[in-house]
Order: structure tokens, then C-alpha cells, then sequence
């Protein structure tokens, strides 16, 4: 006897036939077949959605899911403005549906690719919803992704021995443990950095020739990236290149490669990201010792930054601070109580109350490499149906008119298999507002990803206006006023226990405790206390 369901047969890129259940009574003419079609697990608005959707395929048996179970409610589409827009809606509809009752347990939210992970990660963190990864890795844990942090904190650092031990052999370059370790008798020798100790091994016999190849050309990319007259993206994809990162996890020709890769990519639209978002603060820049953020050129022996001779580009040095905040989510993600994420890959087999599938947009879900082939299409069609049946009793659905992923910006219609559900079990959830510009929360925060006013940036016009509405021309009047709002932006930055704030989902509340980079806050709505990390919660002091 042997159990089988060819609608839900995902895994051909590890082997798996679905022949070898398709052409079974073939193989043993006197088999009987029995079709298992009633569920008890979805509703069965859930259900007949998922019973459209697959009924597209050719090469499948027939069957058809039933229920004896509640209708249920329709199945709630969203059409975001962009990605951030979506997690936005995502979050919101996640603490709305929370502060009914619900327990962040019976929440799940899939998506098609692993990079897709970094923007919901992000929003949901905004919103304060707590969250695991199931069957991954967060996307800033992810070791191609810390690969990549180390090489820009050896650039921002050389004396950051660690970034520098992990990275010197990262793509293999034929430096092994033997020279690792004569190097490290330099350091000890020296009392030197290991960059440095690597500095001195140029010159030092006992060292094969490739091998001294291999370490002068690692030293020259860090050295390159700390001149190189570039902005912050042009700097991090200068560094993947020469390290020879991608190219290393191409020759791999796997599709765990593969999807490394598109994480890379995805890092360059985080670089991208932050610089829009971040703009050049005068102030900053020339506390380290540049002009302007454009300077790359060589700097004094007085340079502030740490263990520094050269100058660094301010904004990687602030790039790398938001870095080490962003990825430290330990003390925000404790408990049991956390909303479920994953590959629609990894969901096979399990089931949630309430389901979110992410971003279903032609060339992504369908994914672009499948949706020319009829075969492979198929099978993108099946991961659908595992998606839609892991739903008991809610399911939401969401793409985008536009979306950043893998460092670049798509534009792609809505997924065929949203337009393959029956009209009458979808009930549109709303659409995406073009006023968050893309940003989402961030429109709340200053432009250091912290704290600020507040206010929604107005539209450039090309023109400062001061008090009363008049046109200020004078530059040095416009400098004057961009750091007057520097000013008050940075003392908005400090909270202290007691102090009264507004956040854009919860409304207003009262900071209760504070530990490290960590707010505790009682909201006066909900009467309930959530832990929202300082620099990414959308939140603004009220000043009494």
C-alpha cells in the first residue's frame, strides 16, 4: 500500500517523480485506487480556491477536495503599493487580528524565495511583531550575507581581527590553516592587527608563491574599497566582485547556490535602501573626516575612525552601525509566542489558522525560471495548492505594483494563480497608497533610521522654505536650517523612562523600561506592553 497526493509533488529539484505516482496503476494494473478528497482541515471558500487553482494542471489525477466544515471567509487580497507597503499591510493586519484575541501562534506567513524574507523581517520588526523562521535562517544571519558584512567591517575596521579571519580564505583563494597560522605568529610577533600581520607576510619568507599571490590580492580589494570614489551600493558590489563571491557560488550550479546568490543581490537593494533613505549628514561626515560623504581621497593621521589611516566613506561607516542594530533582534524574539515564517517549500505538511502568502506576482511566484516551462509551470502551480491548503481557516494573499528584490526594481503583473481563484472567494483587502513613497514605516523615523519628528517629508520642489512660507535662495540660510533639523532630530532620539510616545500603529503610550537599544512600552489602546527595538519601532516622542 502506498499513500500519494500528485497535486502536492514540489520537490523535483531533489529528485522526486511525479510519474511514480501518476503512471502507478500502469506499473500495477491490478492496484485498486482510492481518492481521499474530504478535508478536515480548511474551510471550504479555502478549499474550492484551492481546488480552481490546481484544476489548471494537465498532468495529474483527477479529484476534488471537499468539506463538510464552515463556508468560512472569503480570501482577502491586497494589492500593495511596493514591498515595504505589502510587510506594511502584513504587520498591520497580523496586530490588528492579535489585538482581537488571536495568538501570534496561529499566524504564518509564507513566501516563494528566501530573499524575500529580508523586507517582511524588517516590517514586521517595525510593527513589533515577534517572529521565527522556520526551516532558514534570518536573512542578516545567513552566512553569504555575513560574508559580506565581515568585508565591509574589515574596511571600516582593519583591526577587527575576527571579519578579517573569516573572510581571508572566503571565496577560496588557496590560502589554508598553514598560512593562517604563520600569520597569526606575525601578530604575536608584531603585536599587530591580522590585516597588518597580513601586510607584513608580503615580505616575509616562507610563504608559496600563490599563496602570497592570494593574500595581496585580498589586502588590495580592502585597501581599494577604502578609496573607491563610489556610492555606498557601488562600494558593497565593487567588493563582491573582486572577492569573487558570486562567481565562487555560480560554479556551484545548485540551487541552494542559486538562492545564496539572489541573497547577495538582495544586500545590494539593503545598501541601495539605506543611502535613499539615509541622506549625507554634513555634520557626521566631517567628524569622520570627509567632505560632503564624496571625498575618497587620502586622509590625515588624525582620522576618527577606528584604526583607520585611510579615509571610509561616512555613510558605510554609518551603514555598518545600522547593520549591527538591525541584526541584533535577540532581545527583541524571546518567548513562545511568534508568528511562523517560511519557504512555501518548508510549509508542506503543516497547517496554521491564519495563512499570508507573500508577493504573488508573475516572475516571482510563479518564479521566472519555471514559467516558460510547462512542466516546471505545473509544478509552481502545485506549490500554490500547498500554500493555499496549509490555511484552516483565514487566508490572505498579497503582491505588488512595483518590488526591489535581488538589488533591482520589477514591475510584474499579478500572479496567474490569483487570477485562477473564482472571483466570488476573494474579497479585496484594499490598495497600497502611493503617500508611504515606498518606504513604509520609515516616513516616521529621522533620516538615521532612529527617531524624529515625525512629519511626512514634503515634495521637493527645489526650494527651502522657511518661516512663513517665503522662499529661502541663500545656501548658506538652507545649510543653517538642515541643521537646526538635525538638531532637533537628535534630541528627539533620547527616551528615557516615563517619557510619553505615539507610534504609528498602537497610537499613544508610555516607555515603562528601557534595556540597551530595547523600549518597553505600555499602549494606552490596547492596555498591553510590547518590546520595540529603538531605531526601527515607527515612533516619535510627545513632548509635554
Amino acid at each position: 500500500m502506498v499513500v500519494g497526493d500528485d497535486d502536492q509533488s514540489i520537490y523535483s529539484w531533489r529528485g522526486a517523480n511525479i510519474r511514480n505516482i501518476l503512471e502507478f496503476e500502469r506499473d500495477y494494473p491490478e492496484a485498486t485506487v482510492i481518492k481521499l478528497e474530504q478535508n478536515y482541515r480548511s474551510t471550504s471558500t479555502i478549499l474550492e480556491a484551492a481546488n480552481a487553482v490546481i484544476a489548471n494542471n494537465t498532468r495529474r489525477k483527477s479529484k476534488r477536495l471537499f468539506t463538510e466544515g464552515a463556508k468560512g471567509e472569503n480570501i482577502a487580497l491586497y494589492q500593495a503599493f511596493d514591498e515595504r507597503d505589502e510587510g506594511r499591510w502584513i504587520a498591520s493586519e497580523i496586530e490588528r487580528q492579535h489585538r482581537a484575541g488571536r495568538s501570534y501562534r496561529d499566524f504564518a506567513l509564507f513566501y516563494r524565495t528566501n530573499a524575500q524574507s529580508r523586507i517582511l523581517e524588517d516590517m514586521l520588526l517595525r510593527a513589533g511583531v515577534p517572529y521565527r523562521i522556520v526551516g532558514g535562517t534570518r536573512f542578516f544571519d545567513r552566512a553569504e550575507i555575513r560574508d559580506v558584512m565581515a568585508y565591509l567591517k574589515l574596511i571600516t575596521n582593519p583591526a577587527d581581527d575576527i571579519a578579517a579571519k573569516r573572510i581571508i580564505n572566503v571565496p577560496k583563494r588557496g590560502i589554508g590553516k598553514t598560512s593562517i597560522e604563520k600569520v597569526e605568529e606575525i601578530v604575536r610577533t608584531e603585536g599587530c592587527t591580522f590585516f597588518e600581520a597580513l601586510e607584513l607576510a608580503l615580505a616575509e619568507p616562507g610563504f608559496g608563491s600563490k599563496t602570497l599571490d592570494s593574500m595581496a590580492r585580498f589586502v588590495q580589494i580592502i585597501k581599494d574599497a577604502r578609496h573607491y570614489a563610489g556610492g555606498l551600493r557601488e562600494i558593497v558590489e565593487m567588493v563582491v566582485t573582486k572577492s569573487g563571491l558570486i562567481e565562487a557560488l555560480l560554479a556551484d550550479h545548485t540551487d541552494e547556490s542559486k538562492g545564496r546568490v539572489e541573497n547577495i543581490q538582495e544586500f545590494f537593494g539593503v545598501a541601495e535602501e539605506f543611502e535613499q533613505t539615509h541622506p549625507g549628514d554634513d555634520e557626521f561626515e566631517a567628524e569622520q573626516g570627509t567632505e560632503g560623504g564624496v571625498s575618497h581621497t587620502g586622509a590625515s593621521e588624525e582620522s576618527t575612525l577606528p584604526q583607520a589611516a585611510e579615509t571610509v566613506d561616512a555613510m558605510l561607516v554609518r551603514f555598518m552601525e545600522w547593520l549591527a542594530l538591525r541584526s541584533d533582534l535577540d532581545s527583541i524574539i524571546e518567548g513562545d509566542e511568534y508568528l511562523t515564517m517560511m519557504t512555501i517549500h518548508s510549509a508542506k505538511g503543516l497547517e496554521f489558522p491564519v495563512v499570508f502568502i507573500a508577493g504573488l506576482e508573475e516572475s516571482l511566484f510563479p518564479h521566472g525560471a519555471s514559467s516558460e516551462d510547462d512542466e516546471h509551470l505545473e509544478e509552481e502551480r502545485r506549490l500554490a495548492y500547498v500554500a493555499i491548503t496549509r490555511a484552516r481557516e483565514l487566508l490572505h494573499i498579497s503582491h505588488a505594483q512595483s518590488r526591489s528584490l535581488f538589488g533591482n526594481t520589477q514591475v510584474n503583473p499579478r500572479s496567474r494563480f490569483v487570477s485562477e481563484i473564482p472571483t466570488q472567494y476573494i474579497t479585496p483587502s484594499g490598495i497600497g497608497s502611493s503617500g508611504y513613497g515606498g518606504v513604509g514605516y520609515e516616513k516616521r523615523g529621522d533620516r538615521h533610521g532612529q527617531f524624529g519628528t515625525g512629519s511626512r517629508p514634503e515634495r521637493d520642489t527645489g526650494r527651502v522654505f522657511g518661516r512663513g512660507g517665503s522662499s529661502v535662495t541663500n545656501k548658506r540660510d538652507a545649510d543653517q536650517a538642515h541643521k537646526d533639523q538635525l538638531k532637533q532630530e537628535r534630541e528627539a532620539q533620547v527616551f528615557s523612562v516615563g517619557d510619553d510616545v505615539d507610534h504609528k500603529t498602537f497610537g499613544r503610550g508610555k516607555i515603562t523600561s528601557i534595556s540597551g537599544d530595547v523600549l518597553h512600552i505600555k499602549f494606552l489602546k490596547t492596555r498591553e506592553t510590547k518590546k520595540l527595538l529603538k531605531g526601527y519601532a515607527p515612533i516619535v516622542k510627545i513632548n509635554p
